[in-house]
């Protein structure tokens, strides 16, 4: 099925062997590129990720059944679905992993976007003629690893790429197994059952796919053979899950969405389609900014697909093909498409109307579609647009061989190179962001409910639901994520009084400010210059031992600033030896006016008695009283 790579007798000028390497070299770079992809993802998750559960996470804690493997609660659907299989791997993850985020989410990423790269290049390198195709086609599985998908944010949000990745391995065990039959289709039978209980979608992903095998059978009946038994076992396996994933639609929920404020969008508005479009524009990481630009684009794209859908049946129907690679091509590019197609309908029946009020035309629809991660099955549909483009393109009279190959390479390049430049390995950035932005919300507002002996309700988590039961639950399991918060409150009782260490207007041994000038009324009030990245560095004098017992201190101060910025407070926890991003606390600054700003930070191991406040990012003079140091124990 590949070229023959046998060294020819035949001697070769040193143009083609200069051809020939250049052509090699680009088969690196371009099967490279998704992989070192996918090792700075993982670097840059390790580097930023936040250990702490998001919204549906908090569900199983709020519940006190997060390590349960009980059946009740295995098969309890929401969100419009049955997910027994995220409820068994959530249940291993707490388990084993204490809940940890990070390690969670790391080990998700790496076994379904390995899987999902393993599996696409194994089935492009089998059925396209040469690994020159080959790695052209798999070089869109960059969009695949583009920042903003299922990691970042929810552990388990990567549950919707499960069954994903059991509608490849079920391609893979058809076209590239020689297992026998009734294996093969035993393990067809199984992945399909997974694929079925992990998610509503990976139901209808089964019963599509055993469909278009049978329905190929029909166009063509020498498929049988290899599609046909099966295509049945697929199709039993979709059946099956399909009708218990129905129930949960039509039963459970009397036919209506999990949301009681938006019904079904249907296919005869026009905002189904706007949104699906989204899904398809994003998919290609098309700027969403562009507007109808994008849009128009996103259309094209759609329409290129339905040609080559077009085409594929014709070719198939025709019968003209006598190559069993190209029809294996054209199989799997039209078990995808309809596979991507009823997941991309379901989801702009169930999610296109959960928008906002205020997003009402069509570009502002278009745009909505971009948010969040259910673009990410559409990815897995380009690298087989490619290779359907190339079985069909072959066949045109003009066509020759190098040329094709030359063209497709060609594109493949001017592809990869506008995924990069719209940020598809830009994972640093990304998670860097998440990172700041759950560090200086979420953390701080259950430090401070706690500290406040208030009942835990922080909005950006959880809604308005209380945190307070998946807090205790957490405490009593060990979970992770309460290394970020005094374990005493709620497991001992009222904390002490807080113990007033240091005002700045009486400094326990003296200031220090780098990078600007400062001076100290009688007042207290310590003005300092403008200055570049302006450190004041203090001490409150307590003793060791003290600053030890302390579990959360709160640091106080009334900062004025010209314009609105961030003020950031840096700790250091015992034993750490220097000032770093993630022993620190950011507050908004309002400027213009003296602001009362208060830092609440954890440290299970106590504190060392040496501080750092920025007053403020800006390159801007400030004014800084009252700080005061506070501590819990």
């Amino acid at each position: 099925m590949h070229e023959n790579l046998t060294p020819s007798t035949t001697p070769v000028s040193d143009e083609e062997a200069h051809g020939q390497r250049s052509f090699a070299t680009l088969e690196r770079v371009l099967i490279g590129l998704p992989v070192i992809s996918l090792f700075f993802m993982a670097l840059a998750w390790l580097r930023y990720g936040i250990d702490l559960p998001y919204l549906d996470d908090f569900r199983a804690y709020v519940t006190g059944n997060a390590a349960s493997f009980e059946l009740s609660h295995l098969f309890k659907s929401e969100n419009d679905t049955l997910s027994v299989t995220t409820r068994v791997l959530d249940a291993l993850a707490q388990r084993y992993l204490d809940g940890n985020s990070i390690a969670y989410q790391l080990l998700s990423m790496l076994a379904v976007l390995g899987s999902l790269l393993w599996l696409q290049w194994k089935l492009l390198a089998r059925v396209l003629p040469s690994r020159l195709l080959a790695a052209c086609a798999f070089s869109t599985t960059l969009l695949m690893l583009q920042p903003d998908s299922y990691w970042g944010w929810q552990n388990m949000a990567y549950v919707q790429a499960i069954p994903l990745v059991c509608v490849f391995a079920m391609l893979y065990l058809v076209t590239c197994c020689a297992w026998r039959p009734a294996l093969k289709h035993a393990a067809l039978f199984t992945v399909a059952l997974v694929s079925g209980l992990s998610y509503i979608s990976g139901a209808f992903a089964a019963l599509v796919l055993g469909t278009t095998w049978l329905l190929a059978c029909a166009i063509d009946r020498g498929l049988w053979t290899k599609y046909g038994a099966a295509g049945l076992a697929v199709l039993a396996g979709g059946v099956i899950t399909t009708a218990v994933q129905l129930r949960v639609i039509m039963v459970v929920q009397d036919g209506k969405t999990h949301r009681a404020d938006a019904a079904w969008a249907l296919p005869t508005d026009a905002d189904f389609w706007f949104y699906l479009l989204g899904k398809v524009g994003r998919s290609l990481m098309f700027p969403a900014s562009a507007g109808g630009w994008s849009l128009g684009l996103a259309i094209v794209s759609l329409l290129v697909v339905v040609t080559l859908v077009g085409c594929g049946v014709v070719r198939l129907l025709r019968k003209q093909d006598g190559a069993e690679v190209d029809r294996a091509v054209l199989i799997i590019f039209l078990s995808l498409v309809g596979v991507v197609a009823s997941y991309l309908l379901m989801v702009a029946a169930g999610r296109a109307n959960l928008r906002p009020a205020s997003v009402d035309t069509d570009i502002q629809i278009f745009q909505f579609g971009y948010r969040r991660f259910h673009f990410f099955w559409a990815t897995a549909l380009w690298p087989w647009v490619f290779a359907a483009a190339f079985v069909l393109i072959k066949k045109w009279p003009v066509a020759r061989g190098r040329w094709v190959s030359a063209g497709m390479g060609a594109l493949a390049v001017v592809l990869s190179l506008f995924a990069l430049s719209q940020g598809a390995m830009a994972h640093n950035d990304y998670f860097s962001n998440v990172s700041a932005r759950r560090s200086a919300n979420d953390i701080p507002c259950i430090q401070k409910s706690l500290l406040d002996e208030s009942d835990v309700v922080c909005p950006s988590l959880f809604g308005s639901r209380s945190l307070t039961a998946a807090y205790t639950y957490g405490l009593k399991t060990g979970a992770s994520f309460t290394r970020y918060f005094p374990p005493m409150l709620l497991a001992h009782g009222k904390p002490t009084a807080a113990k007033q260490y240091h005002p700045l207007r009486q400094p326990a041994g003296g200031y220090e400010i780098k990078h600007a000038d400062g001076q100290l009324s009688d007042s207290g009030k310590l003005s300092i210059s403008a200055g570049k990245d302006v450190n004041v560095y203090f001490v409150t004098g307590a003793k060791r031992a003290a600053m030890r017992e302390c579990l959360a201190l709160r640091v106080s101060a009334d900062i004025t600033t010209p314009a609105a910025d961030f003020a950031q407070l840096f700790y250091l926890p015992l034993g750490e030896p220097r000032f770093k991003e993630a022993f620190s606390s950011k507050v908004a600054v309002p400027g213009q006016v003296s602001t009362r700003v208060e830092f609440t930070v954890v440290s299970r191991d106590g504190f060392q008695d040496r501080f750092r406040l920025d007053p403020l990012a800006k390159p801007n003079a400030s004014q800084v009283a009252n700080l005061s140091v506070s501590c819990v124990r």
